[in-house]
């Protein structure tokens, strides 16, 4: 029996090679981006300084307005010169004047005189629903000291049904979380290094959630928590 050409094997062609080469490297060469180290951002997260309302013991949310007391004027000023020499690329505040004006104050102070200033409603108060803009002691009577479970509900529970027709901490954690990330991916993209973000007592319940941890259970007025993002997370290395 005679064999044909087709019958035998035919030798690995330099083309093929040259093929097999080319993908091996792409390969390599994607490996090698994917352990490069991600950018990272450092994220002051501020309290906004003491109010008026908090001086009267009256209840805040995200639809209430209330300017800086005589303290809280001079908890913004300290603030800033704390972090007069801290290099700041970006600020955010919410909507509402209690952050913008301690943010404005904080900013006379800083040396770097940081000019990208941006306002984002994704970093509103928790919203109180009808008990905004009244008495504190209307919630105690009401709830005691339970009004975490009963008025705005746990923060892992998104089934919970706001009682006061507001918000409840479910809703707002997801809600500052996405607009937390979102802003650091801005950050990172415009090549910030550091940014300030200005909100509120409510950002608790994110740092609650997003670091697993309870006993962030209250921010003081003109507080400064410091965090790094990297890769969609993130960390607290100084409290």
């Amino acid at each position: 029996m005679y064999r044909t050409n087709s019958d035998r094997k035919k030798p690995i062609g330099k083309g093929w090679l040259a093929t097999l080469f080319c993908v091996v490297g792409v390969l390599v060469m994607l490996s090698a981006c994917n352990s490069l180290p991600q950018p990272t951002l450092t994220i002051l997260l501020v309290r906004h300084a003491r109010t008026v309302a908090n001086d009267e013991g009256i209840i805040m949310g995200g639809k209430s307005e209330s300017d800086l007391c005589e303290e809280g004027i001079e908890q913004a000023k300290a603030l800033g010169e704390s972090l007069a020499d801290t290099k700041i690329d970006a600020v955010y505040t919410s909507e509402l004047s209690r952050t913008k004006e301690t943010a404005r104050i904080a900013l006379e102070y800083n040396k770097a005189c940081c000019k990208n200033i941006y306002t984002n409603a994704g970093l509103n108060d928790i919203d109180l629903g009808i008990y905004e803009g009244k008495p504190t002691e209307e919630l105690l009577v009401t709830y005691g000291g339970d009004f975490i479970n009963a008025g705005i509900g746990p923060i892992d529970d998104p089934n919970f049904v706001s009682p006061i027709e507001g918000e409840t901490s479910y809703e707002f954690v997801q809600r500052f979380g996405d607009t937390m990330r979102s802003i650091a991916e801005e950050s990172i993209a415009r090549g910030d290094k550091t940014i300030m973000v200005v909100a509120h007592s409510s950002a608790c319940y994110f740092l609650q959630s997003e670091l697993n941890d309870p006993s962030y259970d209250h921010l003081d007025n003109a507080s400064v928590t410091k965090l790094v993002y990297c890769d969609g997370k993130i960390t607290v290395p100084i409290r």
